[in-house]
């Protein structure tokens, strides 16, 4: 039986650091990681079910809402990224999925409105900096 190699993946491999668009089987393991932070809040019981009623409909409508911190994210990780930082899905555990968790914390706060792109880069500056200073090539701390 001939078998296909898995596709999607967590960020970290050679060629990504050098596209300026996030590679697209990227984008679908962050986009399940943000969407998994947004409905599940381990400290917040329930929290999935406060979204629903901030006027998003569907979950895909949700789902594709979300999606627009996917490229600041890769914008903000991109420049920050050493070699030898791992690709293991750390950064989809550590810095993707606690942002979507923020960003349900922000709906359910502010009556289902989203962040204001200025909000939304700094929290992602914020989080990709703490990850990647785990790292000695990592960035400074005034980056």
């Amino acid at each position: 039986m001939k078998t296909t190699p898995l596709y999607f993946r967590p960020c970290g491999q050679a060629a990504d650091r050098v596209s300026e668009t996030l590679p697209t089987g990227v984008a679908a393991v962050w986009g399940a990681a943000l969407f998994d932070g947004l409905m599940g809040s381990p400290g917040a019981p329930g929290h999935d079910q406060r979204l629903r009623p901030c006027g998003h409909g569907e979950w895909i409508d949700l789902i594709c809402a979300s999606t627009r911190y996917l490229a600041p994210l890769w914008t903000c990780c991109r420049r920050f990224w050493p070699p030898g930082a791992p690709a293991d899905g750390a950064f989809e555990a550590d810095v993707v999925r606690p942002f979507g968790e923020l960003l349900g914390y922000h709906l359910v706060l502010h009556q289902g409105q989203w962040p204001s792109d200025t909000e939304a880069e700094a929290v992602i500056h914020d989080l990709v900096t703490a990850f990647f200073n785990r790292y000695p090539v990592g960035p400074s701390a005034s980056a």
